[in-house]
């Protein structure tokens, strides 16, 4: 695998994801594209709107990512994808910063396939502690 560095910042000027092949608005879509596509590659996460993440598997199918309820209202959300190898996603009450030890985060490790390995959450930690997981 190559790596390219670029030094470049984007900004928004719609609405919509930045990669075309990453968000689906329904479930069949998704699914066409993960076994149909060159350039689908095991460990890709994308998301069916109002349903939900999704990990493509070495095998062109798709798993459903779980996520946890949480009873604050309102909420923010955070999620950072880690390589392939692993997702952090947190919840926090709106306004919360990332340095406020009042987040709930959780932490889902894959195989170098996308294969699900495990999952750790905890709760009352900082977005910034995260790797701490």
């Amino acid at each position: 695998m190559a790596f390219l560095q670029i030094p470049v910042n984007f900004y928004r000027t719609q609405a919509e994801s930045l990669d075309t092949t990453s968000v689906y608005s329904t479930y069949a879509l998704l699914t066409s594209y993960a076994s149909t596509s060159p350039f689908v590659y095991s460990g890709q996460i994308c998301s069916v709107i109002d349903d939900g993440a999704y990990i493509i598997n070495s095998n062109k199918t798709v798993t459903k990512l779980g996520i946890w309820q949480e009873t604050i209202q309102p909420k923010q959300y955070k999620s950072e994808y880690y390589g392939t190898s692993a997702i952090y996603l947190g919840t926090s009450p709106t306004g919360t910063l990332e340095t406020s030890p009042l987040w709930t985060i959780k932490k889902s490790i894959f195989s170098s396939t996308g294969s699900f390995i495990s999952s750790v959450s905890s709760v009352n930690i900082a977005w910034t502690n995260r790797y701490i997981l």
